[in-house]
């Protein structure tokens, strides 16, 4: 939490709407811990290698960490079935729901899930606070639409978060 606040406060204003409150409200409400495991990072589906049906491997490890496994299960929902999400797989025919994902995991895992919308909360103030970041170095360059369409995906990733914790 506290890198994602110190990152987030390094950028311009434009693209901190929200994240103080944001912040104040992840911390105030942090659920009880789960047992650690070992955490990827960035577990998601370009992360992971398979044949077929079948995952095979997963990749780039350079940011792992023991903690809750809700940090990794809650990233990999945001990207996998998050229809907010730009890059999200979110409508292939059979691609199961957050729900599904979640309820399969909890199976395989023998580890219920409470406060996972927490979680998602913090997934989403993380990949704000990315973006802001990368937004903030790229706009030294000059003017890219790109870069500007970024920026304006910030503050609807911290909105998010924000309706997770608010209920």
């Amino acid at each position: 939490m506290a890198r994602w606040e110190r990152l987030i406060a390094t950028v311009p204003d434009d693209l901190r709407d929200g994240a103080a409150e944001c912040a104040a409200l992840l911390r105030a409400s942090a659920p009880p811990p789960l047992p650690p495991v070992i955490l990827h990072g960035d577990y998601r589906l370009g992360n992971l290698l398979a044949e077929g049906s079948e995952v095979t491997g997963i990749v780039d490890w350079e940011i792992w960490s023991l903690g809750d496994p809700r940090i990794d299960v809650a990233w990999f929902l945001m990207w996998a079935a998050d229809a907010g999400m730009p890059l999200a797989v979110r409508a292939a025919a059979g691609w199961p729901d957050t729900a599904e994902l979640r309820a399969a995991y909890e199976r395989a895992s023998g580890t219920a899930l409470p406060g996972l919308d927490w979680f998602a909360a913090l997934s989403r103030f993380k990949q704000a606070a990315t973006v802001a970041a990368i937004v903030k170095h790229r706009r030294r360059a000059g003017p890219d639409p790109e870069v500007e369409s970024a920026a304006r995906a910030v503050p609807a990733m911290t909105a998010a978060a924000l309706r997770l914790l608010r209920g």
